[in-house]
């Protein structure tokens, strides 16, 4: 089934590059982590102003505009998925065209992810490139903020709730004068994480009510919105939240308007990280013992140890992130610490 999701996407991207052969709009194309040039991927031929760079070498490629020569592009295609070399060392320029562009899929391993194609700003910017255009990061970011840019314009729709905001594209025009770019938004539902603190509310109702508010913002931009809400502090309807089902139910409750809009936010999950209206923080004895021992990742790893051996999840071959083990944690001390105050 995976093989033939894929298939049909790729021939959704060949319809596309169709579109803009038919425009006379070239396109150039890096292969990474993702899609390396040695995967067991459908074979399917690119339209003729598809241009793929190498997986032996970095590549360069001049781009003529009315027969004059306007730019060299460089590029470099992941052969297999994990590349660690360098490569940056490679991109030298090699013409003498007005502007030098850099394409590059890797990272400069500031930020958690695997150090594909390591690089530096120092590096990027030793090259004397006019413009760099990058990948493997989602995140809409820029590593150096004036000429030359150095840019991730990230993914172009957002794939999970860790993916939120605004994903699109850069349209960047250069002239002897000054390198611009523009930002144009392409995914069509947006996922978003909301944080709302209870204080000072009394009901459920008053929740709701909060909740619609957010919504409401959030439709008044004409975006497809998936999201999350953290409800954090002391909650008069405490006891209420944690009763099995309740929960659910007011999730149910918020989205059934949802169900015939043409823009819709959709409410996913409410994360809880409230206490009783009642609760001290300077509590000790057992109950202090408990917040101590459900802050010791050792805990869970033993706790899960006896289902990790079951053969059922082995079968399932679930693997927990740090943020779901962390949630894991924090939702069975908060319902320790309701069984307690419920007596």
């Amino acid at each position: 089934m995976k093989k033939i999701v894929v298939l049909r996407r790729r021939l959704a991207i060949r319809q596309g590059f169709e579109r803009l052969k038919d425009e006379n709009i070239p396109v150039y194309i890096v292969h990474g982590n993702h899609d390396f040039t040695g995967g067991r991927w459908s074979r399917i031929e690119w339209p003729e102003n598809v241009h793929v760079f190498s997986d032996r070498k970095v590549e360069a490629k001049d781009v003529y505009k009315d027969e004059q020569l306007v730019a060299t592009l460089y590029g470099y295609s992941y052969p297999k998925k994990a590349v660690y070399e360098p490569i940056v060392d490679s991109y030298i320029k090699q013409s003498n065209a007005p502007f030098h562009i850099g394409l590059l899929h890797g990272s400069d391993g500031s930020q958690g992810h695997h150090p594909y194609c390591p690089f530096t700003v120092k590096q990027l910017l030793h090259k004397e490139f006019d413009y760099w255009a990058l990948g493997h990061i989602h995140k809409r970011q820029f590593l150096h903020k004036t000429e030359p840019f150095i840019t991730y314009p990230g993914n172009i729709q957002g794939r999970h709730r860790k993916e939120t905001g605004n994903k699109g594209v850069y349209v960047v025009e250069m002239s002897k004068l000054e390198t611009t770019l523009h930002f144009y938004q392409t995914s069509l539902i947006h996922f978003e994480k909301e944080e709302i603190h209870v204080e000072s509310m009394q009901t459920i109702d008053d929740l709701i009510t909060k909740i619609d508010l957010v919504k409401q913002r959030l439709k008044d931009h004409n975006h497809n919105t998936i999201i999350e809400i953290d409800l954090r502090g002391k909650a008069a309807f405490y006891y209420e939240m944690m009763e099995q089902g309740e929960l659910d139910d007011v999730v149910e409750y918020i989205n059934a308007p949802e169900r015939d809009q043409e823009s819709v936010v959709w409410l996913s999950k409410i994360h809880l990280h409230i206490t009783p209206p009642d609760d001290e923080d300077n509590q000790g004895g057992f109950y202090s013992d408990i917040k101590k021992m459900t802050s010791d990742d050792q805990v869970l790893k033993k706790a899960l140890q006896s289902y990790e051996k079951h053969p059922f999840f082995r079968k399932l071959d679930l693997h927990f992130s740090e943020e779901e083990k962390q949630e894991i944690v924090e939702d069975a001390s908060r319902r320790l610490q309701y069984f307690l105050n419920r007596g």
